[in-house]
Parts: structure tokens; C-alpha cells; sequence
């Protein structure tokens, strides 16, 4: 429960941000790191404490990065199979709409209860809605970029 609530905000937040507003954690740790070895010497108690604890830090973030890669692993096969399955979804009601075009024309009722339009001209617009979609996600969600330590 915890992961869906993480993926909600995640797909909710802002997909970019400018590289003013970045923060590259990697230099802080480092600056950090030449700070506190500069204060603290290696061979006193305090400098063999702030070591142990820069390893077991250094052991979670390596472990978190594993569970991150993992989760964005088994989402990202996910939201491949529904995106596939309403791709397909697509193309079968476009192709029903196109074959009950060849057989017999389209209709149009007009009721009560709203307006029914059965014709080729909607398949052709469910064809291009599903495949406009599948565009989209192979060009913006697909993509894997390498990631740089």
C-alpha cells in the first residue's frame, strides 16, 4: 500500500525541473565528508565513530538504490502490460468498428438518452487515439536513460 502511495505522488509531481534546482548530493557528501575529517582526526575515537557511522550510512544508501531500481523495475513492467493491453483493446474496437462498417454502413441514433454514432469514421478515431497513446509512451515513459554515479 505504502509503494501505490508513492507512485500516485510520483505521478503527480512535476516529470522536470530546471538544473538550477537540482542538488547534486554527491559533492555535498563530499564537501561534508573533507569537513569533518579536517575537524575530527582518523585516529581519535571520534574520527573511528564518524567512520562507522559514514559506512553503515553509505550501506543504506546503497541498499535503498537497490530497492529503488527494483520497484521502478516491477512498476515499469506494469505499466508496460496496461499500456499494451489498452493499446490492443484499441486496435480490436477499431477493427470491430471497421468490420461492421464493411458489412453494412454506419448508423446514427438520435434519443432521449443521447446520441449513438456507429461508423467507420469512429474506428478510424479510436485507431488514431490508441495509436497516438502508444507513440507518447515509447517516446516520453519508455525511453531508459543511463544513470551516472
Amino acid at each position: 500500500m505504502r509503494h501505490l502511495a508513492w507512485f500516485i505522488v510520483i505521478l503527480l509531481a512535476p516529470a522536470t525541473l530546471s538544473s538550477q534546482s537540482r542538488v547534486d548530493f554527491a559533492a555535498a557528501a563530499a564537501a561534508a565528508d573533507q569537513k569533518a575529517s579536517a575537524v575530527i582526526g582518523a585516529d581519535s575515537p571520534q574520527g573511528q565513530d564518524y567512520a562507522k557511522a559514514k559506512l553503515e550510512y553509505d550501506k543504506f544508501a546503497l541498499l535503498h538504490a537497490q530497492r529503488t531500481y527494483e520497484w521502478q523495475y516491477r512498476s515499469g513492467i506494469v505499466i508496460f502490460v496496461l499500456v499494451i493491453g489498452s493499446v490492443t483493446l484499441g486496435l480490436w474496437m477499431s477493427f470491430l468498428h471497421f468490420y461492421q462498417g464493411r458489412k453494412g454502413g454506419g448508423t446514427m441514433k438520435l434519443s432521449r438518452d443521447g446520441v449513438e454514432v456507429s461508423s467507420p469514421v469512429i474506428g478510424l478515431l479510436i485507431l488514431v487515439v490508441s495509436l497516438g497513446f502508444f507513440y507518447l509512451y515509447l517516446s516520453q515513459v519508455y525511453p531508459i536513460t543511463e544513470v551516472r554515479p
